[in-house]
């Protein structure tokens, strides 16, 4: 399960670098914003979820 957790977090910020290049160069860094927003929520979620912590 750690290996899958490194890899999520490997995923996530590759995935936010990749989005807010793409928004700033077309000037729509206020969706990279929000996107990374969403990608943080996830994280949380997922680390909740890997400690065993019930999720609302």
């Amino acid at each position: 399960m750690e290996i899958g957790y490194k890899q999520l977090q490997y995923d996530i910020s590759n995935l936010r670098k990749k989005l807010e290049k793409t928004y700033i160069n077309e000037g729509l860094s206020e969706n990279s914003i929000f996107l990374s927003q969403k990608l943080d929520k996830l994280i949380v979620i997922h680390q909740k979820f890997k400690k065993g912590v019930e999720i609302n």
